[in-house]
């Protein structure tokens, strides 16, 4: 019975792992973050965004661990909308590199408001690791 708790657990992993390699690949064809010059990744700093710009919060990542990011709560869609998600590895080719994980926003109407998110593993009865909560003022 634990070597089949084990080898799902196992087996789940590499499921993620792909996925999130897959995920990699196609960032860098999407060109996820191509041509988009606001890029955050200090979440102690307020965002300030133009009504219609597109920005990039860019989270330090590794898929290999089985942690991802995703959003704690959903976004104010009447301020913001999510564009996109992907990860991008540091190093091309090299499985179980580091890397971040990217979401792409746009500013849809003014105000201010969060964007919160949460680094959990795959199986959702482990803990959530760490969270990072952006504040938007979107003019």
């Amino acid at each position: 019975m634990k070597n089949s708790r084990i080898a799902k657990i196992v087996f789940s992993s590499l499921v993620t792992a792909v996925t999130l390699l897959s995920l990699g690949c196609s960032y860098k064809q999407q060109g996820l973050s191509k041509g988009l010059t606001t890029k955050i990744s200090d979440p102690t700093m307020p965002i300030e965004v133009k009504i219609g710009q597109e920005f990039v919060i860019n989270l330090e990542s590794n898929p290999n661990t089985s942690y991802h990011w995703q959003l704690a709560e959903p976004v104010n869609e009447d301020i913001l909308q999510v564009i996109k998600s992907g990860y991008k590895s540091k190093i091309e080719n090299l499985a179980g590199a580091d890397g971040q994980g990217i979401w792409v926003f746009k500013a849809v109407k003014q105000g201010k408001t969060k964007i919160s998110f949460k680094y959990m593993r795959w199986q959702t009865e482990f803990p959530v690791a760490k969270t990072h909560n952006y504040v938007v003022l979107a003019k």
